[in-house]
């Protein structure tokens, strides 16, 4: 009986399927299942009965996946490792960072206490200019200052002590 529907079987089954293995082994298990029917004078309409059983297997193979807990792999998923971005910093990334960190903690200690505090108002707490005025009690222009000067020393601190260290 299922020998007539085979191509056709297995081309039900793998649309519905994501793998051609797993498509081939429920056409196997529909074969085996009809195979181990004994009474086919009672079937009326074969290839109805066929795709009835193939629909069952089907049913019975999307359960058992939903109910089975996720299979590892340990080669595949180190295969797929290999293919992902590793966008974790490295230990000599974490330690420049860390470095740049300190160097300008250490600029920003030398500061004028007014200078420091918009400065860092402004890019740690990331408020807007008109914020930081009302805030501190100053002028716009002040806080457009205090960052311009700011970010002046910072840069040219920062690259005079590379160069030194260099």
């Amino acid at each position: 009986m299922a020998e007539q529907f085979g191509g056709g079987l297995y081309r039900y089954l793998l649309s519905r399927l994501s793998h051609r293995q797993a498509a081939e082994d429920l056409a196997q298990e529909v074969y085996l299942r009809l195979l181990r029917f004994a009474d086919r004078e009672l079937v009326q309409s074969p290839e109805n009965y066929v795709y009835r059983v193939a629909f069952n297997v089907l049913h019975e193979f999307r359960l058992h996946q939903r109910r089975s807990p996720v299979q590892f792999d340990s080669t595949t998923v180190t295969e797929l490792e290999s293919l992902l971005p590793d966008d974790a910093p490295t230990a000599e990334q974490l330690y420049e960072q860390n470095d740049r960190e300190q160097q300008l903690e250490a600029v920003l200690a030398t500061l004028p206490a007014m200078q420091r505090s918009v400065f860092l108002l402004a890019v740690r707490h990331d408020l807007p200019h008109e914020e930081i005025a009302a805030r501190l009690g100053i002028s716009l222009h002040t806080v457009r200052k205090y960052l311009y000067r700011t970010l002046h020393y910072c840069r040219t601190q920062l690259i005079s002590q590379n160069r030194t260290r260099a």
